[in-house]
């Protein structure tokens, strides 16, 4: 019986699931882990709970809210969510030294999250999707990996 990991990731969640391949019979899909990034989830308005050092706006009595865009915290938000999900994938790879493993995540975030890898983790993947396929059914992941050999 053969087997493969598949991982699947988004900015907020990771699943590893095992391909095992019986010789005579269908492929199998078993979960193996499932880690949801609470960081992810987490509204810009809930970090940033203090208003010192912002300025008021001309013309407003009380509070105000800052003249810039807060586009630079969310885009370092979202680099450090893939180097955390980089170090599960590297973990998960470690865990298993045999398999090689096909990884998906969304078009967006795939090729930042295979560079954040190390050179031995990269060279274990054998095949990318850039679709995000955390949310769907297990036996319908199989489908858009045959898609896309």
């Amino acid at each position: 019986m053969k087997s493969k990991l598949i991982i699947l990731a988004d900015l907020g969640l990771l699943k590893a699931y095992r391909l095992e391949t019986p010789e005579n019979g269908s492929p199998r899909l078993a979960l193996l882990q499932e880690t949801a990034y609470a960081d992810a989830h987490q509204h810009l308005t809930d970090r940033i709970t203090d208003s010192a050092g912002r300025r008021n706006k001309p013309g407003t009595r009380a509070g105000g809210g800052p003249l810039a865009d807060s586009h630079n915290l969310e885009l370092e938000v979202r680099r450090r969510m893939v180097k955390e999900i980089a170090a599960g994938i590297r973990k998960l790879l470690r865990a298993t030294p045999g398999e090689n493993c096909w990884l998906a995540a969304n078009k967006g975030m795939l090729r930042p999250l295979v560079e954040a890898l190390p050179k031995a983790s990269q060279t274990r993947i054998e095949r990318t999707v850039a679709r995000d396929l955390t949310r769907i059914e297990p036996r319908r992941v199989l489908r858009h990996f045959q898609e896309a050999a």
